[in-house]
């Protein structure tokens, strides 16, 4: 299996007050997954993985078919989003996968899911701030795209946060950057 360098995941989590119990360690997030083919073919989503940590670093692995029910075709410049939920046992957690995925000549690929949290927000009168993670695979100097791309989903470079995987600044690099606008950052 290979990493697609065209399509894009976005995730973003929202804890769901009224059905969660803190006494009874029961905490319910919901999150909205957008999935973008950024590429010139279609590609199909077949199967998930998450690997769920609560803040006690407890894990717990969910996998299956599809995403709530459905395996989407996802034509070349077309989005699919969805919102599911989990259960978590601590007000703060993160989540973490992947997409098994095939490409158009049934060619098997995965699509990493960035981590991102689950977190209960503080009742305090702080504002709530919405965070969103996105993952892009193989930029090849499409700089310029991808700055485009960013101002489409009105990315927030103080509250988002914006991981390169496979070759960006260098040639044949095989590290993951992380980037803002301001700056660029090799891990």
């Amino acid at each position: 299996m290979i990493n697609s360098p065209r399509v894009c995941i976005q995730v973003q989590s929202v804890y769901i007050e009224a059905q969660s119990s803190p006494d009874d360690e029961r905490y319910v997030f919901a999150y909205t997954v957008t999935i973008r083919n950024l590429g010139r073919a279609p590609v199909q989503l077949l199967g998930r993985y998450w690997l769920i940590t609560n803040g006690h670093g407890r894990e717990t692995e969910v996998q299956g078919e599809g995403v709530v029910g459905v395996q989407p075709r996802i034509a070349p410049g077309e989005e699919y989003q969805y919102t599911s939920g989990a259960v978590i046992e601590t007000p703060l957690g993160t989540m973490q996968g992947h997409y098994e995925m095939i490409d158009e000549n049934g060619d098997a690929f995965t699509i990493d899911i960035p981590v991102f949290s689950t977190r209960r927000p503080y009742t305090h009168s702080l504002k709530i701030i919405t965070m969103a993670t996105y993952l892009i695979g193989d930029v090849h100097g499409c700089y310029d795209e991808l700055i485009a791309l960013l101002q489409q989903v009105e990315f927030t470079p103080d509250t988002d946060t914006l991981w390169l995987t496979g070759d960006f600044g260098r040639p044949r690099s095989r590290f993951a950057g992380r980037v803002t606008l301001r700056q660029i950052t090799w891990q």
